[in-house]
């Protein structure tokens, strides 16, 4: 029995596409399972997000015309997988593996032949998040040497301030002996 549920597990997970991102995974048993425009069966929240992104870019819709429904499958999945990605991860928030999961999954895209404006577009708008990320970081780091610096300068001023003041009581000091 532990078997046949193994094994309907593996099936469904088969079914929905095992996606990349460990943040995009979903538990394959709570998902149900939707024939796509009779192409392929794939999970229902992986099919909305496909609908979605049709609607919005009917090209993507267009993309399955030129192939056989294996390849079409396999390319709606990596792009499902783009989806769920950029869905949970945003771009403000993306760290060095969740780039690098992007731009494999970016490079995947673009070797089933989407659109190369539309990714370019798409890569554009997460690197640009990122650079202005690094820039405000920088910024932060330059901020904090700053206030730093100001710190080691007051407090220079003020071991000055003390030698000064020592400096002129010790002169005071020597001219009253004289």
């Amino acid at each position: 029995m532990p078997y046949l549920i193994f094994f309907a597990s593996i099936l469904q997970t088969i079914y929905i596409g095992a996606s990349t991102s460990s943040s995009a995974r979903q538990d394959p048993m709570l998902e149900e399972i939707v024939n796509f425009h009779g192409l392929f069966k794939v999970g229902a929240r992986r099919a909305a997000l496909l609908e979605e992104a049709f609607s919005k870019y009917p090209h993507l819709w267009e993309w399955q015309k030129r192939f056989r429904p294996k390849y079409i499958k396999w390319g709606y999945d990596s792009l499902a997988d783009m989806l769920l990605f950029l869905k949970s991860e945003t771009p403000k928030k993306m760290d060095n593996s969740n780039r690098e999961e992007f731009e494999k999954q970016y490079a995947e895209l673009e070797s089933f032949g989407f659109n190369k404006e539309w990714l370019t577009s798409i890569h554009q708008r997460v690197m640009e998040v990122q650079v202005n990320n690094e820039k405000l970081k920088q910024l932060e780091e330059l901020e904090s040497l700053e206030n730093a610096l100001q710190d080691r300068i007051n407090n220079a001023r003020a071991i000055l301030t003390t030698v000064i003041f020592q400096n002129m009581t010790l002169h005071l000091t020597s001219k009253s002996l004289d």
